[in-house]
């Protein structure tokens, strides 16, 4: 009877830290891209449309987001809440920026390219 006790409460536990893991995930994923979005110096009238979903396969969230005074250009935000890549020290909370028109991926040097470039690379 007490394992099954014990069972039921380790079940009950993991269900709601994935209930509540989720949703918490997500909000950190949106408060980096908007502080990531006000450092480029984007504002928020200045969006056409964004959309945000779970990365199952790398992990994090992906924001696609594209902007009315950037036309024809899609950006890419990619948020990890840690990431430890070789040779790096264990991070928190990264995002990245990947900028694309309809036929192919941005890279650097962005002069020309895109009127807001990432911030880092």
């Amino acid at each position: 009877m007490k394992g099954k006790k014990v069972f039921l409460a380790i079940l009950i536990l993991l269900g709601l830290g994935l209930i509540f893991i989720y949703p918490v995930e997500r909000g950190l994923a949106l408060r980096a891209y908007e502080d990531y979005r006000s450092a480029q110096g984007i504002g928020e009238e200045n969006i056409e449309s964004e959309e945000v979903f779970r990365d199952y396969k790398n992990g994090g969230y992906k924001i696609i987001a594209s902007y009315k005074d950037d036309p024809g250009l899609t950006y890419y935000y990619s948020y990890y809440p840690w990431t430890h890549r070789r040779g790096e020290n264990l991070c928190f909370n990264r995002i990245f920026l990947n900028i694309s028109n309809s036929h192919e991926q941005l890279g650097p040097p962005y002069e020309n390219k895109c009127k807001y470039p990432p911030l880092y690379e």
